[in-house]
Parts: C-alpha cells; structure tokens; sequence
C-alpha cells in the first residue's frame, strides 16, 4: 500500500468520525468539495487525482439543532481522540494534542 493510500483513507476515517461526532445534526451538514464528488461519480475518467485527503462540510443554520452544540461534540470527540486524528476531527475548533 503506498504513503498515497494510507492518506486517503486516514482522511476517509476522520471525514467518518467528525460525521459520527456530530450524528445529532448530520441532516444539517452537506458534503461538499472533491470527496461529495468522488462519492456520487466513482472513478471516473477524468485527467484529476483519483481521491483527495481534505473534506469539507457546509453547515445550513436553519436544520440545526439547539443542543447539542457543534463546537462540543467536536471538542468532545477530539479530546479522546489519538493525537494524529485530533486536527482533522476538530479543525473548526483548534485543539493542542497533549
């Protein structure tokens, strides 16, 4: 397996975590960027990296909940998290690994 592929799915796993740490509001999150991309198309034939190690989320205000609160849930789930999954777990909310 190269470095490349150990990246990508390090970051597929810390796209799934943060989704997992904010199961409470994931009918407010959308998917955005290349991984919603890759998602819906698959390997497509295209002159483009076959994957991407960033993942983005939009937010839409008006579907969240009142509590619990998006900052908490992220903070939460990071601070018992191992350190190399701490930045991408809570990269709204920065967060030192002890």
């Amino acid at each position: 397996m190269s470095e490349a592929d150990v990246l990508y799915i390090v970051a597929r796993r810390v796209l799934l975590d943060a989704l997992e740490a904010l199961g409470a509001h994931r009918s407010a999150l959308i998917l955005v960027g290349a991984q919603a991309i890759y998602l819906h198309t698959g390997q497509a034939d295209l002159a483009v990296a076959v994957y991407t190690t960033d993942a983005d989320l939009v937010v839409e205000p008006g579907a969240l909940r009142d509590a619990p609160k998006i900052g908490d849930l992220m903070h939460r789930r990071a601070s018992n998290a191992e350190p190399k999954w701490a930045v991408g777990c809570a990269a709204a909310t920065p967060v030192r690994p002890t």
